[in-house]
């Protein structure tokens, strides 16, 4: 069985990975750290990879954000395939609504960074209408995240544009209504119709039965299914 690396979206943790069911593979499910002052995707991926052992036999992954810290594990040759959740391979994904809603929370103080990402508003503009458990289950999760990961992640979401193709298989889910990231170039990406960016919290089912048919099985032969490479 594979291991399987799932990284949360920026401001959300392991909770947004709660109803996605059994899949198979051992799933991983780490908060990502506060990027140092100054530091760029590249460094910050080797970091998370590092402190989660990831080595070229593993499977990484993500939403979001973490779709993108995933994307740079895989270009560094550390990962065995790659499985984005409503992610992107780059901040040229990201939609311009998402693009300035980002540039406004790097500039705002941290008592008041929160209180505007929890908005309704604001929510409504990344995600669209709520579905249950959507905007309660987000607004939890902002509140655990210190700000300085909020800002500084944030930074690198907007900043990231690698020179360099995803050497290994890219799997794809996005909703098909994402509001904040528009789907990544990949063959077979699979859009889930009325799913917006929360696609793993809104649209569980359909995100395990895309998985539990994509994921390779240890009698598939080499283990590695039929994918694109990721540009």
């Amino acid at each position: 069985m594979i291991r399987l690396f799932l990284f949360p979206a920026l401001g959300a943790d392991e909770r947004m990975f709660s109803l996605l069911g059994e899949l198979p593979a051992r799933v991983e499910t780490p908060r990502l750290p506060v990027p140092g002052k100054g530091q760029g995707m590249d460094a910050y991926a080797e970091q998370v990879a590092e402190a989660c052992g990831i080595d070229s036999r593993d499977w990484v992954g993500g939403c979001s954000f973490g779709g993108m810290v995933a994307s740079a594990i895989a270009r560094q040759g550390r990962a065995a395939g790659l499985v984005l959740i409503g992610g992107a391979l780059s901040s040229e994904a990201v939609v311009p609504a998402a693009r300035r809603v980002g540039k406004i929370s790097l500039h705002l103080p941290g008592p008041l960074l929160r209180p505007a990402l929890e908005g309704e508003h604001t929510l409504n503009r990344l995600f669209g209408p709520d579905r249950p458990p959507l905007y309660e289950q987000a607004r939890a999760m902002l509140r655990d995240t210190p700000v300085e990961l909020i800002v500084r992640g944030g930074r690198l979401a907007l900043e990231y544009f690698p020179a360099t193709d995803v050497p290994c298989p890219v799997l794809a889910v996005h909703g098909a209504e994402d509001r904040a990231m528009a789907p990544p170039g990949v063959e077979n990406c699979l859009l889930v119709p009325g799913a917006g960016h929360g696609l793993v919290v809104t649209h569980p089912e359909a995100v395990n039965r895309f998985l539990r048919e994509v994921l390779p099985r240890p009698s598939r032969g080499n283990g590695r299914p039929s994918a694109r490479k990721g540009g």
